[in-house]
């Protein structure tokens, strides 16, 4: 991964997860993550202000590794609310994916 999205998966990837969550190092960080453990292509690049992350491959294994990892990726969005405040009402929660449902918190929410 570089300072942009690899090509082929720019062109033929799904966008996996949309979220807000930064700085850029960590989101390269995270992204390399979720890469390692599904052993997918997975890229991000950002638009419109959101981190798109996108994979090409199992599409399956990649939903996996984000759940195996949204703790990592929480930590950043905590890191986030801490240095602004004011950027999130009071009692929002970190950003989910539109495949994630509720049996994930239960599966995965104790990660966070």
């Amino acid at each position: 991964m570089s300072d942009t999205c690899d090509p082929i998966i720019a062109k033929h990837g799904d966008v996996m997860f949309t979220t807000g969550i930064g700085p850029a190092e960590s989101i390269e960080r995270w992204v390399k993550s979720i890469a390692l453990v599904s052993g997918q292509k997975v890229d991000w690049h950002y638009s419109f202000g959101r981190a798109h992350v996108l994979a090409v491959g199992d599409m399956a294994r990649v939903k996996q590794a984000i759940r195996e990892t949204i703790g990592e990726h929480d930590a950043i969005w905590r890191e986030d609310y801490k240095t602004y405040l004011k950027r999130y009402p009071d009692g929002s929660c970190p950003f989910r994916p539109k495949w994630w449902t509720s049996r994930d918190e239960t599966m995965y929410g104790d990660k966070r």
